[in-house]
């Protein structure tokens, strides 16, 4: 589910930036680390998604496996 979540989020970024004339920044964060249930495959995907979003010209902001404090901070570097 939060999967969904984080690529509706990216999509709508990027048809976003299609309809606009500035720099093209994507933040694309992937969190696996969780001490309670461990996820599999989002690491893969952030590279994935990072990757797709500089061929299409975006300059990525990317971080894995952060923590709350150092999302913060790259939230606040995007905005």
């Amino acid at each position: 589910m939060k999967r969904i979540l984080v690529f509706s989020i990216l999509i709508s970024l990027v048809i976003n930036s299609f309809s606009q004339s500035e720099n093209r920044i994507a933040l694309v964060i992937g969190n696996a680390s969780y001490s309670s249930s461990p996820l599999k495959n989002t690491v893969n995907d952030a590279n994935l998604m990072a990757s797709s979003l500089q061929d299409l010209g975006f300059t990525v902001i990317k971080r894995l496996n952060v923590t709350k404090a150092q999302m913060e901070q790259a939230v606040q570097q995007f905005s």
